[in-house]
């Protein structure tokens, strides 16, 4: 049906906690600027669109589209404004939303270091099978608490709730030891238990959950909350294990080998590229495949250690293809070329999550880069 009838009403704010349970902002890296950028968290909104930057184009088409909010992947505003004037684009584009009560919500760097956002679109056009992260996150902590034994699942669903014990594909994971606790509050304390200024035991369980960095401040906040003691007592361990489902990159493995011309054509013919920028091809076939959207050349490193045979990225400088050391082949296709594909993940996304809520995909084209090739055909002629 036509996305005017029967569509869902949503505030602001339910959709990006529902985004932020896909991509916490925690994960984003220091220099980003996600979340709500312009409007108000309470606004009811009909229809939103997704797309990969906000331009005036696509504030206008957002308009036309009477869509009042704009998910979009770059961040607009990315450094303080110290005015907003009509006298670049982006200030045009911002101008024009507030004009027309749009809002415009950011999701950035956290959605590449999620195993399903960024780089698992990108894999996907790929059919890289096989797939793990190319560069592991590690922010991982053990939370271990102590709560009488009638109030265990009660503050371990809470826990739960939140996203703790998390492991890999599994979900609610802990582990529960029985013990008994004692203590002895002062003359002023107000225990749940006991008599203030007299020594009580309870029986115990120690509880022991495993969170992300980014759970941790409402880990807390939601134990407190739920425990059911005066003073809670618990420890936080900062574990050198990796993080399975977040960091950046991806590496994964073809279907089947290729050799380094065989892999630029590929390339092209999946992700739908005018050209790619690349290092000297390299004698082996090429197997594995590791990837970053976006400017990634940081994880080079990393795709070495994985023993990738090709790396595909975007914004790649100069002499940056000399560091392939034609042992790898090196493969720029541009930034936008491999961001664009998450826009459709975000509009799934949210599909799946609010069945009846009216989400858009942009169509205006917003890559700033564009080419001029030039063909030589059989007579040594260029078009």
């Amino acid at each position: 049906p036509p996305f005017n009838v029967f569509c869902t009403m949503l505030k602001i704010q339910s959709i990006t906690n529902a985004l932020e349970q896909w991509a916490p902002p925690s994960l984003a890296l220091s220099y980003d600027n996600c979340g709500l950028l312009v409007g108000d968290p309470n606004q009811r909104v009909e229809k939103a669109i997704v797309s990969l930057d906000v331009t005036e184009a696509v504030v206008q088409e957002a308009i036309n589209q009477q869509a009042n909010l704009i998910i979009a992947h770059h961040p607009i505003i990315f450094k303080g404004l110290r005015s907003i004037q009509p006298t670049t684009d982006s200030q045009r584009a911002i101008i024009l939303a507030i004009k027309h009560d749009i809002a415009i919500y950011a999701i950035h760097t956290n959605l590449d270091r999620v195993d399903d956002g960024v780089n698992k679109a990108l894999a996907d056009r790929l059919n890289l099978t096989n797939r793990c992260i190319l560069e592991e996150a590690s922010n991982l902590y053990k939370l271990i608490t102590f709560v009488p034994t009638k109030d265990l699942q009660t503050v371990r669903n809470a826990l739960f709730a939140i996203g703790a014990g998390s492991i890999g594909e599994y979900e609610k994971a802990s582990f529960i030891t029985s013990g008994v606790g004692s203590f002895q509050g002062s003359a002023s304390s107000n225990p749940r238990i006991g008599k203030a200024g007299e020594f009580a035991e309870v029986e115990e369980e120690k509880l022991e959950v495993l969170l992300t960095d980014t759970l941790l401040s409402s880990a807390l906040k939601t134990l407190h909350e739920h425990h059911p003691y005066e003073e809670v007592a618990y420890d936080v361990v900062s574990l050198q294990n990796k993080n399975q489902n977040h960091g950046s990159g991806m590496i994964g493995e073809l279907r089947e080998p290729l050799s380094s011309d065989d892999f630029i054509k590929y390339l092209k013919n999946h992700l739908g590229l005018q050209l790619v920028r690349h290092s000297h091809p390299i004698d082996n076939k090429i197997n594995r495949v590791a990837i970053c959207g976006g400017a990634g050349f940081d994880l080079l490193k990393n795709a070495r250690q994985k023993g990738a045979d090709a790396f595909v990225t975007a914004d790649l400088k100069y002499h940056n293809f000399f560091d392939a050391d034609s042992t790898l082949l090196l493969c720029d296709i541009g930034h936008y070329e491999s961001e664009h594909w998450v826009i459709q993940e975000i509009k799934d996304y949210l599909t799946r999550k609010f069945a009846n809520f009216a989400v858009l995909s942009i169509t205006v084209n917003t890559n700033p880069v564009h080419y001029s090739i030039s063909i030589k055909d059989g007579k040594g002629k260029k078009d």
